[in-house]
């Protein structure tokens, strides 16, 4: 049971770092919708969005892609909500330096029931260190 955005983003972290989402997925409300500033379409449904990240994680280990996720907290967005200090994951991709991804997870009767994907130049975080 997932009890806030905290412990969301440290299981989508924990998912990336070990290139493992078992957990993750099982997480999930069955109509958990996730949405992405990259992507007109919004998958709204547990299986579209495994099957999603499954092909993902498939592609990047093919590709030899090195991915990486980090707790932060939200300093300032492009909209309202989140709110300043909100939890989220900084993903980097290939690139130790530069965020590539600021992901927010939403959590709603202890399961994750909304991940945003969003672009990093429009939110501005802060990596906690805990």
């Amino acid at each position: 049971m997932i009890k806030d955005m905290k412990q969301a983003a440290e299981l989508y972290i924990d998912a990336w770092n070990k290139m493992d989402f078992t957990q993750f997925f099982q997480a999930l409300d069955d109509n958990c919708r996730y949405n992405s500033q990259y992507v007109f379409d919004e998958m709204d449904s547990k299986a579209r969005i495994v099957d999603y990240f499954k092909g993902k994680i498939k592609t990047i280990r093919k590709s030899k892609s090195n991915v990486i996720a980090k707790l932060a907290r939200l300093k300032r967005g492009a909209s309202l909500e989140p709110e300043p200090g909100s939890y989220c994951a900084a993903v980097y991709q290939d690139d130790p330096e530069t965020i590539a991804a600021v992901v927010f997870l939403d959590v709603e009767k202890g399961k994750i029931n909304r991940i945003n994907l969003c672009m990093p130049e429009l939110y501005k975080v802060e990596l906690i260190n805990d």
